[in-house]
């Protein structure tokens, strides 16, 4: 049975269109949480924002485009308006082009950082005010161990969640004195398998991602629920005492020295 750890907790999420996020979405739904669900894709966000209130939760579906300020402003505009404030803020926005570092272009870096980088900087800064109302506010950031080490198949998708990572140090120190907790969760790969999404088929993990999963000790992708069930924590009075942290959650890649891990068949 799931804790109620997030009872009456006000939460927004950041883009539902992947398992990842739909995870998240019903794993906070189900401890209680009440939901704003944000999306570029107003269908995609009803969609979530249904599958919630079937279960019995409480979520509401709004459009934003990535790193849109105006449209982002509307969002804290509607938290003032349910809540008058804002407990818990979870960005899972990211968006990655395999692409070899030689024929990206200027208009790639631009919307992958955008996407990547932007949109969770400008949601911070604009609910940072109704975040410290709440006494007791967590952010999470979904991000990858490719902004901590670099993946050259993904260069502008590497330099955008490695940004995230010194701005979630930056806010974290910030917000400490209003106890606003700021969190990194660095993941590598959700798997396909499961209930689709709308955009599930334009966000289903590559060939590419064969030779990593080999060098995986746990021989798998992470499933929408592993990650749900940290951000759930993260998100929670159970994590009182952790911010600015960055938290791997990679089935053990990273644990081996690069290039020497045991390829094991499976």
């Amino acid at each position: 049975m799931t804790a109620r750890r997030l009872q009456g907790r006000a939460c927004v999420l950041v883009n539902t269109g992947s398992e990842l996020a739909r995870s998240c979405a019903l794993r906070l739904a189900d401890e209680n949480a009440e939901l704003l669900l944000v999306d570029p894709e107003r269908a995609v966000a009803q969609q979530v924002a249904g599958e919630v209130t079937a279960r019995g939760g409480r979520a509401e579906p709004m459009q934003a485009a990535p790193a849109d300020e105006e449209a982002i402003g509307r969002v804290a505009g509607r938290c003032e308006q349910i809540w008058g404030r804002l407990d818990v803020l979870v960005v899972t926005a990211g968006e990655l082009d395999w692409w070899p570092e030689e024929n990206d272009s200027v208009a790639m870096w631009e919307r992958s950082l955008r996407v990547n980088l932007l949109t969770p900087v400008f949601f911070t800064k604009l609910l940072l005010p109704l975040l410290a109302r709440s006494g007791s506010a967590s952010v999470v950031y979904y991000g990858s161990v490719d902004g901590l080490l670099g993946n050259p198949r993904v260069p502008a998708y590497s330099a955008g969640r490695g940004g995230l990572v010194p701005y979630t140090h930056l806010m974290a120190g910030i917000g400490g004195a209003q106890n606003i907790r700021v969190n990194y969760i660095a993941g590598a790969g959700i798997s396909p398998e499961g209930p689709e999404a709308p955009r599930r088929q334009r966000t289903t993990l590559p060939a590419e991602m064969a030779d990593l999963l080999s060098a995986t000790p746990l021989g798998r992708a992470a499933e929408g629920s592993d990650v749900a069930g940290l951000v759930a924590f993260l998100a929670s009075p159970d994590a009182a005492y952790i911010t600015g942290a960055v938290v791997v959650m990679d089935g053990g890649r990273c644990s081996m020295t690069p290039g020497t891990a045991i390829r094991v068949p499976r």
